[in-house]
């Protein structure tokens, strides 16, 4: 693989030590700001994990490290170091980096909140949502059914998604593979569900059929009708 580091050398000492201190910021920053989130739902996250793993709730995982890494690498400074170098090659590079992990990091952040313990609201959505669902997908059900498939369906690493299409006034079912292809312009993400390997190898191996059907008593359907409500406007 080519080393893709990016040279600096360019730049002035000044230049130099700014970036450096910029980035430091952003990497600080972010960091409180996952523990904080990390800190907030830890309880909820081992209840979650308690109904959809029936074996001993593991320590939560810690997504700074990675953010963290793209972060201190990937801001906005460093894209522009690499235009002012003329490094469009490079520039491609990481904006296909950015693409993965901003996709990644949008849906986690709806993944999460997506979710709730077991018997702490509604077992299916409610009002508007549920009206929208009766009429773009027949009943509750049957868009139970299609989105199951569908998260069963994803091939290699990916996610399955209830999405807004504005254009249309409709909800549909999409898929992605890793965090971003397949991508509809346009759509607003509501419920999505991850069904990358490693978030279910531990207890369900290679049954993933099976770590959907568990998912679904932990779908937090009060969350998802207010991003419907917002998206629909």
């Amino acid at each position: 693989m080519a080393d893709t580091t990016l040279n600096l050398e360019f730049l002035s000492p000044e230049k130099r030590e700014f970036l450096r201190r910029r980035l430091e910021e952003h990497d600080s920053a972010l960091r409180r700001r996952i523990e904080r989130m990390i800190d907030e739902a830890m309880e909820d996250l081992r209840q979650i994990e308690a109904t959809v793993c029936d074996e001993e709730p593991q320590d939560a995982p810690r997504p700074h490290r990675p953010i963290d890494d793209f972060v201190s690498r990937h801001t906005p400074e460093t894209l522009a170091a690499a235009r002012e170098a003329g490094d469009y090659a490079l520039v491609k590079h990481w904006s296909r980096e950015a693409a993965f992990h901003g996709s990644g990091h949008l849906l986690h952040s709806i993944f999460w909140p997506n979710m709730a313990p077991a018997g702490s609201g509604p077992a299916e959505p409610q009002g508007d949502l549920a009206a929208q669902i009766a009429k773009d997908f027949g009943s509750f059900d049957a868009f139970k059914a299609h989105f199951s498939a569908a998260a069963g369906a994803v091939e290699g690493s990916g996610w399955a998604l209830l999405v807004w299409e504005p254009n249309a006034g409709q909800l549909e079912v999409l898929t992605a593979e890793k965090h971003q292809n397949l991508t509809q312009w346009g759509v607003v993400p509501l419920l999505v569900l991850d069904v990358w390997e490693h978030a279910y190898y531990l207890k369900y191996q290679n049954n993933r059929a099976a770590y959907v059907t568990a998912w679904w008593n932990v779908v937090n359907w009060a969350d998802v009708a207010e991003r419907f409500a917002a998206a629909r406007g």
